[in-house]
């Protein structure tokens, strides 16, 4: 199939550094190109896959105007079998209506007018969006991007790992690892600077410690050697490709069990799923970390979120929405 793949508006894909939107489609892209589809990769100036044809615009103040210029620069190519929309506004369903198209909502936006054939990062984050039995493609990383790191017994500090907004609750990671006495290390922008000046940097002292944001080998290097990673985003988080990181890793992840955290998280064998803030503590208290092997994690991910299995579900959606089957 010839294939167009709209990337996001706000990060070149894959992204410097924290950006999972980004680091799904570059992997999503790269696998259907293996496959011996003809992909052309839209998106931010700055973005590159190897392989794969690439056409980006700069970014422009409002998301609306970016996306824009990139259905401009849609007009002068061919129209392709099918289009796989990652963008906001789907700007490109809108011009030309007829173009099959798979929709892949990653958030909390709601789909525009235009959108066709949405698919969700999981069936929670689909009901969320009102569709009671969702098409999910779920999300993925590329597992050998990863070491597994040391045996837990001889693993560091605790690990945040993302952009430090509200929802992602980085304050409550702190309070929860300071009443278990455990040691955190938090890594990732400041996304929303009056959340992290007057939530966050208060409490970083003691055994927690911020360090900025991070990439690449420091990044794996600092994945593969905590103790478990600390996922406390509200429920309403679609997804966390940080949680396939870790794991891929060897690192555990964990969670409340609410939202889609149970679609990526084996209770017990790939991280904890806590029903409480107490049980999140008495796990961090008594070390659960040891129960878990990092091998089994690494499984799980190669298992199930590879770019491989995700681009098994993805090449069948796309195939139905290029013979022109429709779905709600």
């Amino acid at each position: 199939m010839r294939i167009w793949i709209q990337s996001s508006a706000f990060l070149p894909t894959p992204p410097p550094s924290t950006g999972g939107l980004e680091t799904v489609v570059a992997e999503l892209a790269a696998t259907l190109a293996h496959r011996g589809h003809d992909v052309t990769l839209f998106g931010l100036k700055g973005s590159a896959v190897p392989g794969i044809t690439v056409v980006t615009v700069p970014a422009y103040r409002r998301p609306y105007s970016t996306e824009t210029a990139i259905v401009d620069k849609m007009e002068a190519i061919p129209r392709p079998d099918v289009l796989f929309d990652h963008s906001l506004f789907q700007l490109a369903q809108g011009r030309w209506r007829t173009l099959p198209a798979v929709t892949q909502s990653h958030g909390e936006a709601k789909l525009s007018e235009f959108a066709r054939n949405p698919v969700f990062c999981s069936a929670h984050h689909g009901r969320w969006h009102g569709i009671a039995e969702p098409e999910v493609a779920l999300i993925n990383v590329k597992p050998e991007t990863y070491t597994v790191g040391r045996p837990m017994g001889e693993r560091g500090p605790a690990l945040f790992l993302g952009r430090i907004l509200p929802y992602k609750r980085v304050h409550l990671a702190i309070t929860l690892c300071n009443a278990a006495r455990v040691p955190l290390t938090i890594a990732g922008p400041a996304a929303d600077p009056g959340y992290f000046h007057m939530a966050v940097e208060p409490l970083v002292q003691g055994g927690i410690q911020y360090i900025g944001e991070i990439a690449g080998q420091e990044k794996a290097r600092l994945l593969a050697s905590a103790c478990c990673l600390m996922f406390t985003s509200e429920a309403r988080e679609p997804s966390g490709t940080v949680m396939l990181e870790a794991m891929a890793s060897g690192t555990p992840v964990f969670a409340y069990d609410h939202g889609a955290n149970p679609e990526y998280i084996v209770h017990g064998e790939t991280g904890f799923l806590w029903r409480t803030d107490d049980d999140f503590v008495d796990g961090l208290q008594h070390r659960r970390w040891l129960d878990i092997d990092p091998a089994a994690c690494r499984r799980h991910i190669e298992a199930t979120f590879s770019p491989e299995r995700a681009g098994d579900r993805v090449e069948v959606l796309l195939e139905r929405a290029a013979k022109g089957e429709r779905w709600e």
